[in-house]
């Protein structure tokens, strides 16, 4: 069996963020196998009151959407500069951890990745609670199965 290969890196970001928000979704190959899902927060707000919440979701229709990473929660602290994050997906060769579930946002807890197959539009989705903001942004890396 082939090694997987690296498809592709990009990144989604947002500056001084507040509310409610979903990137622009991106299309991924159908051959996709695995990813690394990394969030770097840059600027963290200083009241411990102050959260921010990252999720990753996938869509088939592009108009539903289900989570499938959510980073662990960035809480807001004057002692933190930064917050750096990885999230691992890899579902190859597994059963699903659900065989049927109704799509579901911004409610997988958080530091979970459900390792199912995914649909091919992915975007990522965040929530700030509190008055502060967040700087950060999500990059990612997708291997493609049987390397090709």
């Amino acid at each position: 069996m082939a090694a997987n290969s690296f498809i592709k890196t990009s990144g989604n970001a947002s500056a001084a963020t507040s509310g409610n928000t979903r990137s622009t979704a991106i299309t991924i190959p159908a051959d996709i196998a695995s990813g690394v899902f990394f969030l770097d927060c840059t600027t963290v707000a200083s009241a411990s009151a102050d959260t921010l919440n990252v999720y990753l979701q996938h869509s088939v229709d592009g108009s539903t959407w289900d989570d499938f990473v959510s980073f662990s929660q960035v809480i807001g602290d004057v002692s933190t500069a930064s917050a750096k994050v990885l999230a691992f997906w890899n579902p190859t060769g597994a059963a699903p951890e659900t065989e049927m579930k109704t799509a579901t946002t911004q409610t997988l807890a958080a530091g979970a990745v459900v390792q199912n197959p995914v649909g091919q539009q992915i975007a990522a989705n965040w929530v700030t609670v509190g008055t502060g903001s967040f700087t950060f942004s999500v990059s990612y890396n997708l291997f493609r199965a049987n390397g090709r």
